[in-house]
């Protein structure tokens, strides 16, 4: 009898690392902190930018200025180490996290969400001083 196709890929939990293993300071003390934590445990926070929009909503917000705020401010090398994925480990450029960014969702929402965490800490701390 052949084997049965599936689209589910089996990791050994051997292979998963912590996804903050290796990353920067930046990110370690933006994902750390008591207020990231809790918006990345899905607690939602009325976090307003500039502007009076949610920054959870990401009104106005495109892709590509998503992408370009994250690598000016943590880096390429804290991107893969938080979401590993290739386009951003190997030859990372915008062009092409774009194209696969918006071809795969699951990656996008987590980008999507790693740009709120930083975001809200951001404004959180130029609130506070």
């Amino acid at each position: 009898m052949a084997a049965r196709y599936s689209p589910f890929v089996r990791v050994s939990p051997r292979l998963v690392r912590a996804p903050t293993a290796r990353a920067p300071a930046v990110v370690q003390r933006a994902l750390a902190s008591p207020r990231a934590g809790a918006v990345r445990r899905g607690v939602k926070h009325d976090v307003r930018d500039d502007s009076g929009h949610l920054i959870r909503e990401l009104h106005g917000v495109n892709l590509a200025s998503i992408v370009e705020y994250l690598v000016a401010r943590v880096g390429w090398a804290a991107m893969a180490a938080e979401i590993p994925i290739n386009c951003f480990a190997v030859d990372p450029s915008v062009k092409s996290s774009l194209t696969f960014l918006r071809r795969t969702p699951w990656a996008r929402a987590k980008v999507e969400q790693l740009y709120i965490e930083l975001r809200t800490e951001e404004v959180l701390a130029a609130r506070r001083g």
